[in-house]
């Protein structure tokens, strides 16, 4: 499967964020004009909960580029490439959240690869509102079945997908090495030439 994650954050909500500015936010198709805004939340939002992040904690930075500009570019081709499935949260016309969806009639399937929500904005339920919202889209279309993923890290994300009805049925398990060859001279003695057989005929 894609490697797709999710953020909903565990930050505390802005402490001016009052309940008449969470009547005012509305839910509606993204547009592509709301693509640098949603590549902004995603660098910021999806710290702990980005594969390519922790491979950089591991061997180091991934060289041209950073980690949130990995993933931001990521979802950003993601939402030009099937921007007709993708969703917006929007506050007196500023983006503060979104999810992706992907739709699958084959398997009649749909999935969530991406969803965020912007600093100051987390814990307030909106993500729970992004989920729903994706989910009666699937249900619009006819299908069976909601997919979403995340890491075992993300235990935010973890209790809401639970708590929304999505079941664990799987663990996949993510490997990496660093083709860096840091000391060249022990790795070169440890190579060894494959062994050939010849036969030698009488």
């Amino acid at each position: 499967m894609a490697q797709s994650q999710d953020s909903v954050g565990s930050t505390a909500p802005a402490a001016d964020v009052a309940a008449t500015d969470l009547a005012r936010i509305v839910i509606r198709s993204l547009r592509l004009e709301d693509q640098a805004a949603v590549e902004a939340i995603t660098a910021e939002a999806f710290r702990g909960v980005s594969i390519d992040e922790v491979i950089e904690q591991r061997f180091g930075p991934l060289r041209p580029r950073s980690w949130q500009t990995i993933k931001s570019t990521a979802v950003g081709a993601e939402v030009r490439e099937q921007a007709a499935t993708c969703f917006v949260a929007e506050l007196d016309g500023e983006v503060i959240g979104y999810i992706t969806t992907a739709v699958s009639q084959d398997t009649s399937t749909g999935r969530i690869p991406n969803i965020g929500i912007a600093r100051g904005y987390r814990g307030l339920g909106l993500g729970t509102r992004l989920i729903e919202y994706a989910l009666a889209y699937f249900r619009q279309q006819g299908l069976r079945i909601a997919r979403i993923e995340t890491l075992v890290q993300n235990s935010v994300g973890d209790y809401l997908y639970r708590k929304l009805g999505f079941q664990e049925i799987a663990r996949q398990i993510h490997f990496a090495q660093s083709l860096v060859d840091t000391e060249p001279s022990s790795a070169a003695g440890s190579r060894q030439e494959p062994h050939h057989t010849h036969e030698v005929m009488p």
